[in-house]
Order: C-alpha cells, then structure tokens, then sequence
C-alpha cells in the first residue's frame, strides 16, 4: 500500500531540467521506470552519483531508503519545423525550450517594429530571461531577429519583385505560448517566418 511506498521530487521542472528523486521508503520496491520526454536527446541519468542507463534503472534491484536517483535534462532552445504538407507553416518555425512552446507578441519586439517585419536566422542565438507574467514566474528568450521589411506594403498591391531581406536587426523576446494575451491586446504569432 501507500505506507510502503514515499519518493520525494525536487525539481525546478518545466524550466530547469535537473530532476532528483529520493527514496523515503522502498519497501516492496523492485523497479522504476522513467518517462523520457520525447525532445530529450542528451540526458543523464545517475543513481546514488553514480551513471546509470535509463535501460538499467528498470533492472529489479534492491531499493534502500536514502537511495537518490538524479536526471538530468538539457534544455537548448529549438527551432521546429513543421512537415512540408502544412502549407500554412512552409518556411516558418516554432521556436521550443525543453516542453515549451514559444511565441512573440507585438509589444515584445523593439523599436516598435511589427510582427509581420521579422524573420528569425537559422543560427539564432538565445537568452533565457526570467519574468513575471500575471503575477507568474516563467522564463522568456531573447534574440536578435532579422528586419525584413515585409509589412510596408501598399493595400492595393497585390504582387510586387522580391526584396532583399535586409542585414540589420531587432531585439524580440518570446514568451511562453500559455503565456500570452494577459497584457492588453496585441499581435501573436507562434510560427515565425524563418531566414536561412
């Protein structure tokens, strides 16, 4: 039953990928196996500071109280992007960290530049930056995105030659995608218009 069972967490999770469980009872304990997210590709795994494999944990072993078990997550900022076939997302990503989506708003975009006027480079580099949104710590990236001038567009012009986008930049900060519409209305965006 419960009694024999008591396994403390402690983590920082979604934001922090360190994970570390410590066993408070084990008794009847044979086995534990852990949910690996699928965008995890570099993880570490360690029991007692020793590494493990994911695949060894699983091993019927005799589990003692004070045993800890710590999982380590790393969190690179992602560019994702989606198959072909969804034309509405063609030459666009999505922008994740660890399980979290990301979007932009319209006031987080330096210079008062607009949504439609950026594109994010394949090579971006990203800040995390810690926030508060609605009363709600959360991590936001920051990054250099590229101006494209995109949106000065006449109404009545339907075609025109391409332009060049241009070299200069903007600051922008992304913001979980859960996260938006809590600071007046704005523009969003989650798929953003990609520069190779």
């Amino acid at each position: 039953g419960r009694k024999d069972l008591e396994i403390e967490q402690e983590t920082n999770y979604p934001w922090d990928g360190h994970i570390r469980l410590t066993i408070k009872k084990a008794k009847n304990l044979k086995s534990i196996r852990m949910h690996i997210p699928g965008w995890s590709t570099d993880l570490s795994l360690k029991l007692n500071g020793e590494p493990i494999l994911v695949e060894d944990l699983r091993q019927p072993r005799q589990w003692k109280k004070g045993d800890v078990i710590e999982l380590d997550l790393p969190m690179p900022v992602r560019l994702v992007e989606a198959n072909p076939l969804v034309e509405e997302a063609k030459n666009q990503v999505a922008i994740m960290r660890g399980p979290i989506v990301y979007c932009l708003e319209g006031q987080d975009i330096a210079n008062g530049v607009r949504i439609n006027d950026i594109a994010i480079p394949a090579d971006a580099h990203f800040t995390e930056v810690p926030i508060t949104i609605a009363g709600t710590k959360m991590l936001a990236l920051e990054t250099d995105a590229l101006l494209t001038g995109q949106d000065a567009w006449d109404n009545n012009t339907l075609y025109r030659e391409l332009r060049p986008v241009s070299k200069q930049t903007v600051k922008i900060r992304l913001i979980p995608y859960y996260a938006w519409d809590n600071r007046g209305i704005d523009d969003m965006s989650l798929w953003l218009p990609l520069a190779r």
